[in-house]
């Protein structure tokens, strides 16, 4: 499956990669771009002054959209999603929530995004007429340094991308896994609540250990660090505006995950705080190491 168009809202490295993906695997004949900042050298244009344009700029390696819209121009926007196959919006979550609605009122295609949390915005506009039309997503992918020029075509290879497709059109659904297939992921089916679970094991909570970590390893102990300490740090820190769309979407699976944590680490330490140590002081230690061990081992 092949599309005519496709528009993405947010021509970030996450809208970017997916932009070169799909070009390199000629998913679309015509990819656009909706975005508040502008390249140099890139005007912005309404889909009737493209398809007047005698001369138009091909897309070039670093920039893959053969057409870009100032966010800002409301008409011109409204322009390009009324005749775009599938839009996606790749932005933080706040963001998401506050275009979904007026994108799935404008746009006679299918609808999905990159969200990090879904249950919020698919709570959004439960009540609206077109909720089929989207399908909600979310590829599990990324970069610790965000931004067109970090964009890269293999960023899905290999990895899981969410589908929750309670309430979706079967062939917005279709739409969707043939451009997940083109970018070389593949699908994870759940509902959004298991998504918003999963992800606060999987993203969030690493997110905010890793970091924590990093804050632990004052002083003299950097200078001690080896691969493990660095593989564990890799994802500390982030971008602020979206890991506050993140805590705030998706502050009771992150809490509640957070608390179990804990409780595991609290044990732990309390066994060890022991003046003197011995095998039984060491058992909830090494239980957890083990239990770990055997899951890598045995993941299913």
């Amino acid at each position: 499956m092949s599309v005519k168009q496709l528009t993405i809202l947010g021509a970030g490295l996450m809208g970017g990669s997916l932009a070169l993906a799909a070009r390199q695997s000629a998913w679309a004949e015509r990819i656009v771009a909706i975005d508040r900042k502008l390249p140099t050298g890139r005007e912005s244009q309404s889909h009737s002054d493209f398809s007047k344009q005698a001369a138009q700029v091909s897309a070039r390696a670093s920039d893959p959209f053969d057409a870009w819209c100032d966010a800002s121009d409301e008409q011109a926007c409204e322009s390009w999603l009324y005749q775009t196959d599938l839009a996606v919006l790749a932005m933080p979550v706040s963001g998401i929530g506050a275009n979904l609605g007026q994108v799935l009122s404008v746009t006679q295609g299918f609808v999905t995004d990159m969200g990090s949390t879904k249950a919020w915005l698919i709570e959004s506009i439960k009540n609206h007429k077109r909720r089929g039309q989207y399908i909600p997503g979310h590829p599990m992918a990324g970069h610790p340094v965000g931004g067109l020029d970090h964009a890269n075509s293999e960023l899905f290879q290999g990895r899981p991308w969410v589908i929750c497709p309670d309430d979706s059109q079967p062939k917005g659904i279709a739409t969707l896994q043939s451009l997940i297939d083109a970018c070389g992921a593949h699908s994870v089916q759940m509902t959004a609540e298991e998504h918003d679970r999963a992800v606060a094991r999987t993203s969030h909570i690493p997110q905010i250990v890793a970091s924590a970590l990093t804050l632990l390893a004052d002083g003299r102990a950097k200078e001690t660090a080896g691969p493990g300490f660095l593989s564990a740090t890799r994802v500390a820190g982030g971008a602020e505006e979206m890991w506050r769309d993140i805590f705030a979407t998706n502050h009771g699976a992150i809490a509640h995950g957070l608390k179990e944590l804990t409780a595991y680490l609290s044990k732990i330490a309390q066994d060890l705080e022991a003046e003197h140590i011995d095998a039984e002081h060491l058992t909830s230690a090494l239980a957890l190491l083990e239990a770990a061990r055997k899951l890598k081992l045995n993941p299913q």
